[in-house]
C-alpha cells in the first residue's frame, strides 16, 4: 500500500510570531506527525520527521475508520497497559512546543482512577510526570508539581482535537478550539519518554481511536524567504 502525505506550507518572511486564541501558534511547523494510517505491524511511522513510534503491548488494533474522507485510518486502543513509544530526549526541557491529537470515543473514563491518556511523559523515576487524559468525561491536563487545568467536556462518539501548548510560562489546553491556560514555570527533565493512548506503565489506558498525533516545536530560527506555497508530496510503502 502506498501512503500519500501532503503537506501544505506557505513561505513567507516572518518576522514574529502571533498566536491564535487557542490552539497551534500562528506560524509553528509540524515537526513530527504520527498519521497512523498503518494497516499492519507495530510500528507507528512519522511521515514528517524520523521520530517513529512503537507499540507496546498487543491490545492495539490498526487499520480502524478514521474521521471524514474513508481513506483516514485510526489506531483502537483497548484501555489497558498498551501504547505507542516515542522515546526519551526530544521534548525541551524550556522551549515552547505544542501537541495535537484526534480521537474519538465512547468511554468516559468515569472512575476517579480510570484515566485514559492521550498523551503522557515520565522520567522513569516518578519525579517527573504527567499528561493529557481523559477522565469522568473531561479533558485535563496534569504535571506533578506543575500545571493542571481541567478544561472541556468531551462528546462521546464523536471525532475531536486535542491541543496543548506551552509558551513560556504558559500552558494551554484546548478542545476543539475552545480552552483554558495558566502561568506555571515548570521544566521538562530532558529524559522525559513520551507516549500517547497510554502512559509508560500498566495503568492510565486510553479507550478509543486516534487517527492523528502531531508535535510542534517553536521554530528557534526562522528565515523563509519569498512569497508563495511548498507543497510536499511524501510517498511510504506499507
Amino acid at each position: 500500500m502506498y501512503k500519500k502525505v501532503m503537506f501544505l506550507m506557505s513561505v513567507v518572511v516572518v518576522l514574529g510570531l502571533t498566536v491564535s486564541a487557542y490552539g497551534f501558534p500562528v506560524g509553528w511547523v509540524v515537526q513530527h506527525h504520527w498519521d497512523l494510517e498503518e494497516t499492519e505491524g507495530t510500528t507507528a511511522y512519522d511521515v514528517v520527521g524520523t521520530r517513529d513510534g512503537t507499540h507496546v503491548g498487543d491490545g492495539i488494533t490498526v487499520n480502524q475508520t478514521g474521521p471524514g474522507d474513508p481513506d483516514f485510518l485510526a489506531y483502537d486502543f483497548a484501555g489497558s497497559a498498551d501504547r505507542v513509544d516515542l522515546g526519551s530526549g526530544w521534548v525541551p526541557a524550556s522551549g515552547d512546543f505544542a501537541f495535537s491529537v484526534k480521537f474519538k470515543t465512547d468511554n468516559n473514563q468515569g472512575a476517579s482512577s480510570d484515566q485514559g491518556h492521550l498523551v503522557s511523559w515520565n522520567d522513569g523515576a516518578d519525579t517527573y510526570r504527567g499528561s493529557v487524559y481523559i477522565n469522568d468525561g473531561s479533558l485535563g491536563l496534569w504535571c506533578k508539581n506543575g500545571p493542571a487545568i481541567v478544561w472541556g467536556a468531551i462528546t462521546l462518539d464523536t471525532w475531536q482535537t486535542m491541543e496543548f501548548v506551552r509558551q513560556g510560562n504558559t500552558w494551554t489546553l484546548s478542545l476543539d478550539g475552545s480552552g483554558k491556560s495558566v502561568e506555571n514555570a515548570y521544566n521538562f527533565p530532558q529524559n522525559l519518554k513520551v507516549t500517547f493512548g497510554g502512559a509508560d506503565c500498566d495503568n492510565y489506558g486510553y479507550d478509543g481511536l486516534i487517527s492523528d498525533v502531531q508535535y510542534v516545536p517553536e521554530p528557534t530560527t526562522i528565515a523563509l524567504l519569498g512569497m508563495g506555497s511548498l507543497v510536499l508530496l511524501r510517498r511510504r510503502k506499507r
